[in-house]
């Protein structure tokens, strides 16, 4: 197979992800990485943000994030980069990161509720408690995933109950 792709250049990047997916459902990370890396030479963001996930599982998180910031200061709106870098810093619990990027994850997918969703926690997380459960507020009008909605509904809650009650 390499080296039908080491001949045959027409087109090549798609044949090398197609390997390097075939080696990672394998369980052959390093070679999934390694073959992920020739096709993400082609520029493909598609293709450079697989390359971060295989990088990500293989613990090498910063190089995986660095990709995906790459690619977003090329393509502001390739989702799945920014979708991707969110998870990535949403596991390290860095909100202070996650403001800015899910900040334009609603400009450029605004039909997008997740990202209201990330700007808001990461709103709440600054301190700013009222303009992050607005935006939870907003989130009603979207089908998000279960957990996304029963975290939302909790913290509205949690904050409506610690209000003092009116007369």
């Amino acid at each position: 197979f390499k080296s039908i792709l080491t001949y045959d250049r027409t087109h090549a990047s798609y044949a090398w992800e197609n390997l390097a997916v075939l080696q990672h459902n394998d369980k052959q990370l390093d070679a999934a990485i390694e073959t992920m890396r020739i096709a993400a030479k082609s520029g493909n963001p598609r293709q450079q943000t697989r390359l971060a996930v295989y990088l990500d599982e293989a613990g090498k998180t910063e190089e995986a994030k660095q990709i995906l910031v790459k690619i977003l200061e090329r393509r502001p709106e390739f989702d799945k980069a920014r979708f991707r870098l969110l998870l990535f810093l949403e596991r390290e619990g860095n909100w202070a990161a996650i403001l800015p990027v899910s900040r334009d994850g609603m400009k450029y997918n605004p039909n997008d509720g997740l990202y209201q969703f990330f700007y808001g926690e990461a709103l709440i997380q600054a301190g700013e408690v009222e303009a992050g459960l607005e935006m939870f507020r907003r989130c009603a009008r979207y089908d998000l995933p279960k957990t996304v909605t029963d975290h939302i509904a909790a913290t509205l809650k949690s904050y409506a109950d610690s209000q003092p009650k009116t007369p």
